[in-house]
């Protein structure tokens, strides 16, 4: 169970060995995901969502699916896993990258020191041989 303030974005973050599955049981957040799938069909597709405990819904997030979290009120989630992180540092990239194609509510969100000094969405899809041979 994870305590969150608004303004607390967490992400971005893209999982190559295992799905997450999270709920929000009290507050809101702006879930933000792309899918960084490369032969997928929806390979690049983005979108924001808004997710509240109001209408708490679980939430699956497949492997090589790039999200995030901007929580806009104070908010509590449960968060899983299918597997231990593996690549840990090599699965974030900036929230606020325009190769993302997110709408965030939010413009100069709490971060974790980790996702404050994260990298571009490209070079986070390079470091996991992510990126399509035209990029």
């Amino acid at each position: 169970m994870v305590n969150s303030v608004p303004n607390t974005l967490r992400g971005v973050h893209t999982h190559a060995d295992h799905y997450d599955y999270l709920i929000i049981i009290a507050g809101e957040m702006v879930l933000g995901l792309r899918d960084s799938r490369v032969g997928s069909p929806s390979f690049g597709w983005a979108t924001t969502v808004r997710v509240t405990g109001e209408d708490p819904h679980i939430v699956v997030i497949p492997p090589g699916v790039s999200h995030g979290f901007c929580f806009t009120k104070p908010s509590t989630h449960v968060y899983g896993v299918t597997a231990h992180f593996v690549r840990p540092e090599e699965s974030i990239c900036r929230w606020n990258d325009p190769d993302l194609g997110f709408d965030w509510p939010c413009t100069d969100p709490f971060l974790s020191p980790k996702d404050a000094a994260a990298g571009s969405y490209k070079d986070m899809l390079a470091r996991f041989s992510l990126l399509p041979l035209d990029q």
